[in-house]
């Protein structure tokens, strides 16, 4: 009843707006014709109605619990899980564009072994082919679906290590290794795949030279970059999910010789760390402690290249920048979700380089 009575008088003072003569001018009638006239309309519609935000947080929960729809940029699946668009999306462009990917894992693999240092690929696989069991009415296309089959099928062709992660996540109950309202893996998803990257990186250099503690840090709720489509402002506490609940962890380095805090270091060009982590906000973020994760199963330091909002392949080209003239770790670890091979085009990637 409360709503109805709010979305009443936001409904009427939709109707009773006064609107400045400014907001509406039109300069010449090419105005009409283009549309700038109507895109004048709705900025002074924001601008002038009452309640605006109230409005639209009402619409998106109407929306969202009435018939289960999130805006542009989100798909709603059963029980209130959410997935980007980007996992569903194809264009003419594609194919074009995993090419174009293709061809940069290669060229970083040549840089790298010029430098002595060996590549692992850790492909990640969309969220929507793991949580199948949460699409409910949604359907994952099947181009899009064997991105991840074509990729390791690439990289085994051309003898490029990596991991196989969709493999390892086939377990009951997969959905629990993905958040609900957010892109990226739970920190039980980050344990998986860092256990699974470490088996592949045994067979290039022994394990557990270090030795790790895990730290639990205190429970939070996350909400996750998903929900921003589905803002609700006011109305999310009676009528959203809940948010995703995350216990994350810490590893603390355990020092068994106190002789190794004090361990010689003339050796400048021997990297210390063995291993170098780049990729995404997956690896980049603490929140789903996945560099923690890594340490604990591997059982070795590790220096974390990844950066959060740029994708997988410029942090590679910033990390190739930085061991131009300098030391390299002997393994980098490429953590690469599987939906951003068709997120640059060929040019944008030549940029990278």
């Amino acid at each position: 009843m409360i709503c109805v009575l709010v979305f009443g008088v936001i409904l009427t003072a939709s109707f009773t707006l006064t609107f400045n003569a400014k907001d509406l001018s039109i300069s010449q009638y090419q105005d009409v014709i283009t549309g700038k006239f109507t895109s004048k309309v709705e900025s002074a519609y924001e601008k002038n109605v009452p309640f605006h935000s109230a409005a639209v947080h009402l619409f998106n929960a109407i929306s969202f619990n009435l018939f289960g729809e999130a805006r542009t940029g989100a798909l709603v699946g059963r029980d209130g899980w959410l997935f980007t668009t980007e996992e569903f999306s194809w264009s003419r462009r594609s194919e074009d564009n995993l090419a174009a990917a293709f061809e940069r894992v290669l060229e970083v693999r040549s840089v790298l072994k010029a430098k002595g240092a060996d590549l692992v690929v850790l492909p990640v696989p969309a969220k929507a082919a793991v949580a199948a069991n949460k699409l409910g009415d949604l359907i994952l296309p099947s181009r899009n679906a064997g991105v991840y089959d074509r990729f390791r099928t690439f990289l085994e062709d051309k003898n490029i290590r990596s991991v196989d992660l969709q493999r390892a996540y086939d377990i009951p109950g997969a959905d629990r290794l993905f958040l609900v309202s957010d892109t990226h893996w739970s920190t039980e998803g980050s344990s998986v795949a860092a256990r699974t990257a470490c088996n592949e990186i045994s067979t290039l250099k022994p394990l557990h030279e270090m030795t790790f503690e895990a730290k639990t840090r205190m429970e939070v709720l996350h909400v996750g970059d998903l929900s921003k489509f589905i803002d609700m402002g006011w109305f999310a506490p009676a009528s959203v999910h809940a948010a995703d609940r995350i216990v994350g962890i810490d590893a603390a380095m355990i020092i068994s010789d106190a002789d190794s805090l004090f361990a010689d270091s003339t050796h400048q060009n021997d990297p210390a760390i063995p291993l170098a982590l780049v990729g995404t906000s997956y690896s980049a973020n603490s929140t789903w402690s996945f560099e923690d994760h890594l340490k604990l199963a591997c059982g070795m330091d590790v220096l974390n290249y990844s950066q959060e909002g740029r994708g997988p392949f410029e942090p590679m080209s910033a990390f190739l920048k930085t061991i131009e003239k300098g030391p390299i770790a002997p393994i980098v670890v490429w953590e690469i979700p599987v939906r951003y091979l068709d997120d640059l085009d060929r040019d944008a990637l030549r940029k990278t380089l």
